[in-house]
């Protein structure tokens, strides 16, 4: 599938370019449209997420594979194993993918986001929330009845070991302080982890006593009798402050002959040194220091400890996205009415009452319809009993595109493992699928639309096997009518005479000129079917009637339509009226074979009038004499009295 298939059928949207992310909040509501979004808001952890669109952007032709997948929604779709599914769901949601968290390890970073509050999102924080939560899914695996039929959920509870799990969620529980490492934002160690760090840490938090007798005793010693406090910054180290006088903004006090130092000014305090300072900065301006020196050896001591199980907490990351990839498809199948297909080599698509699962949530109700095409056996086997193209033919706004884009979708959906929109399916296994819906024009591109059709269309044919679903929606538009005609002829042709080696083709045309030359009649490998729709005929204008008497009713039924009924679609969609009689009388004279060039150069009564009454004006004027010289007044009169000769005479003679 190339990236035109993928946007034609809204399976997937293109990673978020740098422009498309400065859209906002419109360009992320557009990239939701797709089949891959639906999926996506069911997925809970970053490596599920991931998961899910490799599988999206890699279909599987293994049946073993596919049915896997398929076999682990049956079970997880039962209603006995609902609130299993959403509480294991719930748990992976809590969980972060181990391959980042173990690179920050292997960094010494406790976190990679340089914010406020990051550390709460840090590796120790997401390990424990890991350990805790993977316990749990463990657990609720245990509990979903048929779990143990399922080689991932077999796997899953071997891997993710309470024990393993437990004493690794133990060592980081036992160490770090969370709580307090969050209002830090930094690795804070517990108490009763290293005596030395204890001893330095009773002293650090002791230091509010020691200060506040520090101040008293420089407040006696001096004989200041104002409020002193010594203040202890990291880094910075200890710090007498005197306030300043709140109306000249000057200190109450001048430490200036008491020999101090000023260090700086706040809007409050001035801050100075004194020896008393110095001597208390030599023997504990160092505490803080001291205490994150321990606690990052500390740290590293544990993340050594814990680095030494990274493989057994990467698988068990990695195996969590698998649960949590194919849990996004259990959800989708139970919130969607989905179904299970059955998937098999033969060269079968076999639909019972498929349905468009981003189009229906677009309608009030949507019209589910069969769909049954056989591609070609191979060089050993005969071309296909069955037909391996379907024709479709109709109106216009009656739901073809729709249709071939459901049945691409399911081939789609059965082989990426999901189920499908329908009531039943058997899917044989395809090898790609090759379209042309959509004319994806852009700057960025030399070409025009046609030559773009044109391209799509010979991949179509260079690539396509009997195992390939084509898909074409009205090709050969983009020309003039006969080569247009011509070229979907002939594709359509050459596809059906591919015999053992065609591929299933669903293709849809306007052309009806091509069945009047009877190419079609003699192929048995192709089917036709239309749109149905009811037609109502109404007294009253044209346009009136036309804008109400066609009702889409989205059925799909055998054989083939001769009208297209544009010119209906065209007054309900806002044409103006006259306009759309003038097409429907050229429409009936066209369907009788009637020169058109010729009807449209006859003149209608007002014009032959008109033009009569400038003939008779003509010829008065070119009757008169202009040899002698008139006044302005006397030229008008002469000419108002030959406009009203014409009139008298146009007069007699239309009487």
């Amino acid at each position: 599938m190339n990236a035109d298939t993928f946007a034609s059928l809204q399976i997937i949207q293109p990673e978020a370019t740098a422009f498309k992310q400065s859209t906002g909040a419109l360009g992320a509501k557009e990239n939701a449209i797709s089949i891959h979004a639906l999926f996506h808001n069911h997925a809970r952890s970053p490596q599920g997420k991931t998961l899910l669109r490799q599988a999206f952007l890699r279909p599987s032709l293994d049946i073993d594979h596919i049915n896997s997948r398929l076999d682990f929604v049956s079970v997880f779709v039962r209603p006995e194993n609902q609130s299993q599914r959403q509480g294991i769901s719930r748990s992976l949601g809590r969980i972060k993918n181990m391959r980042n968290t173990m690179t920050l390890l292997h960094k010494g970073i406790e976190s990679a986001k340089q914010k406020v509050n990051a550390f709460k999102g840090g590796v120790w924080s997401s390990l424990l929330d890991f350990c805790y939560h993977t316990i749990d899914v463990s657990d609720t695996l245990r509990e979903v009845i048929g779990a143990d039929h399922l080689p991932l959920c077999s796997r899953a509870v071997e891997m993710l070991d309470r024990h393993n799990l437990q004493r690794i969620g133990r060592a980081i529980h036992e160490t770090v302080d969370v709580e307090l490492s969050n209002e830090q934002q930094r690795t804070v160690v517990k108490r009763g982890i290293n005596d030395q760090l204890d001893e330095v840490k009773d002293v650090y938090d002791g230091m509010d006593e020691i200060l506040s007798e520090k101040a008293i005793q420089i407040a006696k010693s001096v004989g200041l009798n104002i409020e002193l406090n010594v203040i202890y910054f990291p880094h910075l180290g200890f710090h007498v402050t005197i306030p300043l006088d709140e109306t000249t903004h000057e200190p109450i006090s001048d430490a200036g002959e008491l020999g101090w130092q000023h260090m700086f000014t706040t809007d409050r305090q001035v801050y100075y040194k004194d020896q008393t300072m110095r001597e208390m900065d030599e023997e504990l301006g160092d505490l803080y220091a001291e205490i994150c020196d321990y606690e990052v050896e500390i740290a590293y001591d544990l993340a050594q400890k814990i680095l030494q199980d990274e493989k057994v907490l990467i698988a068990a990351s990695d195996l969590c996205g698998e649960l949590d990839c194919n849990l996004a498809f259990a959800h989708c199948a139970h919130e969607y009415s989905l179904t299970r297909p059955r998937i098999t080599e033969e060269n079968v698509i076999d639909i019972r009452r498929g349905r468009h699962l981003l189009q229906e949530k677009c309608v009030c109700s949507f019209v589910p319809n069969d769909t049954f095409i056989q591609g070609g056996g191979g060089k050993d086997d005969q071309a296909p009993t069955n037909p391996c193209m379907l024709l479709l033919t109709g109106p216009n706004y009656s739901g073809k595109s729709v249709y071939q884009k459901q049945v691409a979708l399911a081939v789609y959906m059965a082989q990426i493992g999901s189920f499908l929109p329908a009531e039943s399916a058997t899917i044989g296994i395809t090898d790609k699928i090759l379209t042309r819906i959509t004319t994806r024009e852009t700057v960025s591109k030399v070409q025009s639309a046609f030559m773009i059709d044109m391209q799509q269309i010979a991949m179509a044919l260079n690539s396509c096997t009997r195992r390939s679903l084509v898909v074409i929606d009205e090709f050969g538009k983009g020309t003039g009518t006969c080569d247009g005609a011509g070229l979907a002829a002939g594709v359509f042709l050459h596809l059906v005479s591919l015999e053992s080696e065609a591929p299933k083709a669903l293709v849809a045309t306007h052309f009806h000129e091509i069945f009047d030359v009877k190419l079609f009649d003699d192929l048995e490998n192709i089917s036709f079917a239309h749109m149905e729709v009811r037609v109502d005929v109404k007294n009253g204008s044209k346009a009136a009637a036309y804008q109400s008497q066609v009702t889409y009713l989205y059925n799909l039924r055998p054989g083939r339509s001769d009208l297209s009924y544009g010119t209906q679609c065209a007054a309900m969609n806002g044409i103006s009226e006259h306009i759309v009689e003038r097409a429907c009388e050229l429409a009936q004279l066209s369907s009788r074979g009637e020169d058109l060039v010729a009807h449209c150069s006859v003149l209608s009564e007002d014009d032959a009038v008109e033009l009569e009454f400038a003939e008779s004006a003509a010829e008065l004027f070119m009757g008169q004499k202009f040899d002698r010289e008139m006044t302005r007044d006397e030229l008008l009169a002469m000419l108002d009295a030959m406009l009203e000769g014409s009139v008298e005479e146009m007069e007699e003679l239309s009487m």
